[in-house]
């Protein structure tokens, strides 16, 4: 059966009477208003609070610390492909780097190709990455704490979604992922935004 969209939304206007329909609208509007504000100061909150604790860790900026993440994960990285994750020029990567190496946290091999070098944490670096993970993860625990875990399903699914509707393309992916422990993420919805048409997590379907 196919409907009419307009006449079913004429019908329904209808039904519960304009007065009653613009103040549903106009509910819903300043409900969608509220969300998006409270959202936004929630996300605000927590890239601080998390931007705190991985720099007094790390004992280095934002950037620095998301790089110590990520090369955990794939180690052998260039400078150029550290730029790309970080969002950085080639320049500023590489003052990056020279900072992390002067810290004891990251190293630089030569690679098959000379001409790149390839950049690996060392076992200093492997441990404060540990902490940079298990810090961010206490952050957001606490954040979640107060709800229920029927509340904790339906925020995970509602949290993937949203991921997979910003995510853009494979660069935006790593972008968004720096600061994941991926061991921890069996589902990664930001991963099925890339290969499911439909972008959408398995809990969403």
């Amino acid at each position: 059966m196919v409907f009419d969209v307009a006449v079913v939304h004429h019908s329904f206007v209808r039904r519960v009477g304009l007065k009653k329909y613009m103040h549903r609208a106009y509910v819903f509007s300043m409900s969608m208003e509220n969300l998006t504000n409270q959202l936004g100061a929630l996300t605000l909150a927590l890239a601080d609070e998390q931007n705190l604790i991985v720099t007094a860790i790390a004992g280095a900026n934002v950037s620095a610390s998301a790089l110590v993440v990520v090369l955990g994960l794939y180690p052998g990285e260039t400078i150029r492909d550290a730029a790309q994750v970080l969002s950085l020029s080639h320049s500023a990567t590489v003052r990056l780097v020279d900072q992390l190496v002067e810290k004891g946290l990251v190293e630089r091999m030569t690679g098959q190709d000379r001409r790149e070098v390839q950049l690996r944490l060392t076992r200093r670096g492997k441990l404060v990455r540990q902490q940079l993970l298990k810090a961010r993860a206490d952050l957001f625990a606490r954040a979640l704490s107060r709800l229920t875990a029927a509340e904790l399903r339906v925020a995970e699914t509602l949290v993937g979604t949203m991921l997979a509707t910003i995510t853009e393309d494979e660069v935006h992916a790593d972008r968004i992922c720096r600061f994941c422990d991926e061991e921890a993420c069996g589902d990664c919805p930001v991963e099925h935004a890339l290969d499911d048409p439909s972008g959408l997590p398995t809990g969403a379907r």
